[in-house]
């Protein structure tokens, strides 16, 4: 038996890290996509040693095969080429192509590093957050990326040894973080346009002069547009009842309340600062309510117009 045990370590461990199987990784860098495989050997191995040489990765049809391994795994917006992997019965690993970019996205159970990439990082480190949890970005010394986050039960990687921009990487790791919080798949659906919302009945749109505008349905009750308005990107979301802003910073305790002033009555808009410059509106209309969020560092008179901007639209 405990051979057997170390056995299975030993091909756990080469599984996670084995060097040069892509052909954009750099010298030395351990890089995680399935490796080709092997010539048959010329000689039938011994029966002692058939545990060693046999292949630990196995590829599955889908994130379904993943049931057993506490990985809420699933693929992003857009991903092509998407392949689904269990590594030594214990990890699994979606592949997948996205703007041109190799990604390998790992989950497992417990808290131990299943990345495989063992690197001198450079820099410093980026943080996301999703509804409970925060993840950490680390750029590899060939200008890679590694994500890492871990939940109450489980733990994830997300890697590329692409050189990858800051906000394209934070909005991937915010995307999948969504996605192992939802417990797999992806339960963040693209639309076309704001027509595309419409049948949640939420009245959100984003300001004439936005840029770079896209559109989701998010766990199918609540809408949500990302804007850049004069050179702050922007989250804004509606739902019946109430809505989650899917946002973990730290307010400040004083609340801003905006009123604004309509001939039918008056919207109040309370809004909240965070120690790292983020800002969070949230209000009422009607039946639905509303959330804008930003990270970026926008000024006291942008924020009261944007927030007006927005609350107008909900009316």
């Amino acid at each position: 038996m405990k051979r057997n045990q170390i056995l299975l370590a030993g091909a756990l461990a080469a599984a996670l890290t084995f060097t040069g199987c892509q052909s954009n990784a750099g010298d030395g860098e351990s890089v995680l996509f399935t490796p080709p495989a092997t010539e048959a050997p010329t000689e039938a191995p011994e029966e002692s040693s058939t545990a060693a040489v046999e292949n630990p990765i196995r590829q599955v049809q889908g994130i379904e095969d993943f049931a057993s391994l506490q990985a809420a795994l699933g693929a992003p917006e857009g991903a092509q080429n998407v392949e689904y992997y269990i590594i030594a019965d214990e990890v699994a690993e979606v592949n997948f192509v996205l703007n041109g970019n190799h990604f390998s996205f790992r989950g497992a159970a417990g808290d131990q590093d299943i990345s495989g990439v063992y690197d001198n990082f450079q820099g410093q480190a980026l943080t996301v957050s999703g509804a409970d949890t925060n993840a950490e970005i680390r750029k590899t010394s060939g200008g890679g990326r590694l994500a890492l986050w871990t939940d109450a039960t489980s733990t994830y990687s997300l890697y590329t040894a692409a050189e990858v921009e800051d906000e394209a990487i934070q909005k991937l790791v915010e995307e999948l973080i969504a996605v192992t919080e939802a417990g797999g798949a992806n339960p963040r659906k693209q639309v076309e346009n704001r027509e595309g919302l419409s049948a949640l009945g939420v009245r959100i749109a984003e300001p004439d002069d936005a840029k770079d505008s896209t559109y989701y349905i998010v766990n199918e009750d609540t809408a949500e547009i990302r804007f850049t308005w004069n050179n702050a990107a922007y989250q804004f979301r509606g739902a019946n009842g109430s809505v989650d802003a899917g946002v973990t910073e730290e307010w400040n305790p004083e609340m801003e309340i905006l009123e604004a002033e309509y001939d039918d009555g008056t919207i109040e808009i309370a809004r909240q600062k965070a120690e790292n410059g983020a800002r969070l509106a949230t209000w009422k209309s009607g039946d639905f309510a509303y959330s804008l969020y930003t990270k970026g560092e926008v000024s006291d008179a942008d924020f009261e117009k944007i927030c007006r901007e927005a609350a107008d639209a909900t009316k």
